[in-house]
């Protein structure tokens, strides 16, 4: 049985982004707790202040660069049997990670899970 316990949020950030803090609030506002790390290729002040803020631990990429690269790198760096590859200007919902535990203790032997998803668009939800 898959618990909070067992899963770490990965939060990949990339150079200045104005969605970043929204994302960190979104992720320590779920309904279940859960860890939070944060990695980057690309280290800069407001990365570091907002990890300092929230209490982030931060882990550079020095390796090969790009997305796919930093995203294995974020990975690797998580110590736990579940993880979210969570973007810098992601916004989840308060019950994503109660959700999906419930799912995927439903399942008998899950590999990978995937949620829907919705967008920001003007400011306003859109879901198709």
């Amino acid at each position: 049985m898959y618990t909070a316990k067992d899963h770490t949020f990965v939060l990949c950030a990339y150079q200045e982004s104005e969605y970043l803090e929204n994302c960190i609030q979104s992720l320590q506002n779920q309904t279940v707790a859960s860890k939070i790390i944060m990695s980057t290729s690309t280290p800069n002040r407001s990365i570091d202040a907002l990890c300092q803020r929230y209490g982030i631990p931060l882990y550079l990429n020095t390796g090969e660069k790009g997305i796919a690269q930093d995203w294995n790198f974020g990975y690797l760096q998580a110590k736990s049997a579940l993880i979210t590859l969570a973007h810098q200007d992601d916004q989840y919902e308060p019950n994503y990670l109660e959700e999906m535990l419930r799912h995927l203790n439903q399942a008998s032997h899950p590999l990978i899970a995937f949620s829907d998803y919705a967008e920001l668009r003007d400011g306003k939800r859109v879901d198709k």
